[in-house]
């Protein structure tokens, strides 16, 4: 998106919007694209945008609906158990490795 604008901005020269504002500053000829050029790049910049947009709009209608605030407290605290489980049967494994390590070492 940055690119767009600062394609936008630099690649055309400065155009009179008004006569009481007069132009103070013109770009060097090699520093702008011609009005065609610009013209037709700014169009295929409109239509990537356009794409984006879609793209976007899409993955956004594609989400899940949102759960309600009740069935995801329960969905945690169902997590939340789960977690406590497996992590009292992750230290009874170390428990028993560092036994196991503790009486190969004593045997040798």
């Amino acid at each position: 998106m940055s690119n767009t604008i600062a394609y936008l901005t630099s690649r055309t020269n400065f155009l009179q919007v008004t006569p009481d504002i007069p132009i103070t500053k013109q770009r060097n000829p090699e520093k702008y694209d011609v009005p065609e050029v610009f013209e037709a790049n700014k169009k295929e910049l409109v239509a990537d945008l356009m794409t984006k947009a879609k793209q976007v709009e899409y993955l956004i209608k594609s989400l899940p609906e949102p759960e309600p605030e009740e069935a995801q407290a329960k969905r945690l605290a169902a997590l939340e158990d789960e977690m406590q489980v497996a992590n009292a049967e992750y230290i009874r494994a170390v428990n028993r490795t560092s036994m196991s390590v503790d009486a190969c070492q004593g045997s040798f």
